[in-house]
């Protein structure tokens, strides 16, 4: 099965009639949960993640003692509660902050979702009526600074003071740490805070103020075609910069192609340095991965990981391909070696290498998934320097990603992945760093430009 990761989406719960509206988010509502019920119970579905679906979900650093001892704790706190009620969101992040997150500190994809449900019954949903954040935030400390927009009034820089006089601070917290976010995953993480219009205050230059906005629709956030990609000719600094903002299987053959033709460019230009942009890359597939690297390498192969596990279940195998056609029900639960997987191996073309080239990586926090794979494994075989930060432990870590409700609750959802596997890696501690480090800097980020490349092209000079 091919490394597929971090597509993630936001999910809809819905009923469906005939109802005429303009804006939905007044429908959308955060349930409050009575905790009277056995609803804390739910708790105890982790028990069922570890021993059905997850080769080992705490990397061995909680034993299931340890477990039961915070499930306990868990329920002792929900039940301190006086009304006995708690909203989904706050309960999400007191299951996350008080015991899952120490899973996604080990299976990285692990991730807690949250599902927004609509109150009445005769709404015909429609996700161009539901209007969101019209950006995404670089996030550096407490510090929310737009990356890109979709609404021109905001602009590169611009840092986010509060939301509908929400500090983006409460936001951040209940979202998981990731460099690059955008809006509507935070506001469906925070209480589903969606609105009709939205006031947000900002600080641009050193003045504060509030721009108003509609925000946009929101599935103008979740388009699958591939964005425009960013190529930019540096001439003084001898050295081309290329975007690769994910590695999805659709998109992938034109950004191979794309790539291919830049570089062509640039060495009729005598331009020998590649700056490859995969900072806000979550991810994707493998499958091209040796189209990519055969335009970067004159290996004849490069291999891929050391060792791997899966555990079989209904989510992480795939009927349809051979080595799994005779996996049933029977087999569900068993653990299997993935050490000889023909995935392992990238055999190369070497007519495609294109020779003299020198490649910079440059890589985030939120270089995440096959994103990870890609960078690891150009540091491993020397194909190029990464630039940059850390990336987050075990990034690259994990096989095809699945999605299952936690304990068929209607409001609480789980993105995870039942292989894990041992790349072949510099990395130490789990954990890629960057061969050149240049960390991120808030006040160097609110003049509006991108100081990490700018620092990049003057060390490339020298």
């Amino acid at each position: 099965m091919k490394l597929i990761h971090y597509l993630i989406s936001v999910m809809i719960v819905f009923n469906t009639s005939s109802y005429a509206k303009n804006d939905y988010s007044e429908y959308i509502y955060n349930p409050e949960i009575d905790l009277t019920t056995d609803y804390p119970e739910n708790i105890d579905f982790v028990k069922t993640l570890m021993n059905s679906y997850a080769v080992d979900l705490f990397g061995g650093k909680l034993t299931e003692t340890k477990v039961d001892s915070i499930i306990k704790s868990i329920k002792n706190e929900l039940k301190a509660i006086p009304s006995q009620k708690i909203t989904i969101t706050d309960l999400i992040y007191l299951y996350r902050t008080k015991l899952m997150d120490k899973a996604t500190e080990t299976e990285s994809h692990f991730q807690l979702v949250t599902l927004p449900y609509f109150q009445k019954n005769n709404v015909n949903f429609s996700p161009n009526k539901l209007n969101v954040l019209p950006f995404r935030l670089l996030i550096i400390g407490d510090t929310a600074i737009v990356d890109m927009s979709q609404d021109s009034s905001f602009k590169r820089g611009d840092r986010v003071i509060s939301v509908n006089d929400i500090p983006v601070n409460n936001f951040i917290e209940y979202y998981y740490p990731r460099r690059y976010v955008n809006g509507i995953m935070l506001q469906n993480y925070y209480h589903f805070t969606y609105a009709k219009k939205y006031n947000i205050k900002i600080e641009r230059k050193g003045k504060i103020k509030t721009i108003r906005t509609k925000g946009v629709p929101s599935n103008a956030t979740l388009r699958e075609k591939p964005p425009k990609y960013k190529k930019i000719i540096f001439k003084g600094y001898n050295a081309g910069y290329f975007e690769i903002p994910d590695f999805f299987c659709d998109n992938c053959p034109q950004r191979v192609e794309e790539l291919s033709s830049f570089i062509d460019r640039l060495q009729k230009m005598n331009i020998a340095n590649v700056i490859i942009d995969v900072r806000r890359n979550g991810g994707g597939c493998t499958y091209y991965f040796p189209d990519f690297f055969s335009m970067m390498s004159d290996k004849k192969e490069i291999f891929s990981q050391k060792s791997g596990k899966i555990r079989l279940s209904e989510y992480s195998v795939d009927k349809e391909e051979d080595e799994w056609k005779e996996i049933g029900p029977e087999n569900y639960g068993e653990i299997r070696d993935l050490s000889e997987d023909v995935d392992n191996i990238y055999v190369l073309n070497p007519k495609k290498f294109k020779k003299g080239m020198n490649y910079y990586i440059m890589v985030s926090s939120s270089t995440f998934s096959s994103a990870a794979r890609f960078v690891d494994l150009i540091q491993y075989y020397d194909i190029g320097v990464l630039v940059g930060e850390s990336l987050a432990l075990n990034a690259n870590t994990g096989g095809d990603t699945f999605w299952l409700k936690w304990n068929n609750s209607d409001y609480i959802g789980i993105i995870m992945t039942g292989k894990v596997t041992v790349p072949y890696s510099k990395a130490k501690n789990n954990e890629i760093k960057p061969d050149i480090e240049i960390p991120y800097n808030a006040s160097e980020y609110m003049s509006g430009g991108d100081p990490q490349l700018e620092k990049l092209l003057k060390i490339i000079k020298k």
